[in-house]
């Protein structure tokens, strides 16, 4: 895997433990496919969001009925 990035750097201090491993996967599989620095910038920070919202869930526990009920609570 490359280095990460300094603003990838910064992202991953945001993210429980329990995430920066998914997060650091992304980036691998990104780079691994050949996506383009801008892709790889746009759907790392996404995810990181993501990550940054779930707090100490893990990502792997996730599933649709888990986002479901989140879009009921949030609207």
């Amino acid at each position: 895997m490359n280095k990460l990035s300094y603003n990838e750097k910064s992202v991953i201090k945001h993210i429980y433990p329990i995430n920066r491993q998914a997060f650091s996967k992304l980036i691998e599989q990104l780079q691994l496919k050949a996506y383009s620095n801008s892709t790889i910038k746009t759907y790392s920070i996404e995810f990181a969001q993501l990550l940054y919202f779930l707090k100490d869930i893990s990502v792997d526990s996730i599933n649709s009925d888990y986002i479901k009920s989140l879009f009921v609570v949030l609207y």
